[in-house]
Order: C-alpha cells, then structure tokens, then sequence
C-alpha cells in the first residue's frame, strides 16, 4: 500500500499525488482538480505515504510517520 502515489475521488473531480520528498521519507501532497491545470500543496503534510480519499470526498488520508492521518480537500491541520 506504501507505494501508492496517487488517488481519485469517487466522484473523479479530485486528484491528491504525492510530489518531491522520496519512497523512504515520505512526501509532500498536493490536490488537484481536475477542470484546473495546477495543483495546490496540502499544507502541514510532508512525510505522506499511499495517500487516499473519504468515501464522502472531502478528506485526504494518507500514512505518516507510522501513523494513519486525515487532512480535509479543502486544508488545514491533519488529525
């Protein structure tokens, strides 16, 4: 599941990718809709792996640092 490095929204508006960092630290996340050509980072997430989607879309899951952590699409602190 580590080497996952993208995920799509259920509803296939919303692509969250992992970007810089590396496989053995982690990564920065960014989100990007789909009608939009940039992407935007997902602030406070730097060590991310196998990022994936709520059922509902308005979160962001991923793995970091031996922890299992949400951030919602639109940002702020992962909890």
């Amino acid at each position: 599941m580590a080497d996952r490095d993208l995920a799509l929204s259920r509803d296939g508006r919303h692509l969250v990718y992992r970007y810089g960092g590396s496989n053995s630290t982690g990564s920065p996340l960014m989100v990007r809709a789909m009608d939009q050509l940039a992407g935007r980072p997902l602030t406070n997430v730097a060590y991310a792996y196998a990022p994936f989607f709520s059922p509902d879309g308005r979160w962001v899951g991923f793995f970091e640092t031996g922890s299992i952590k949400k951030v919602a699409l639109l940002g702020g602190v992962p909890v």
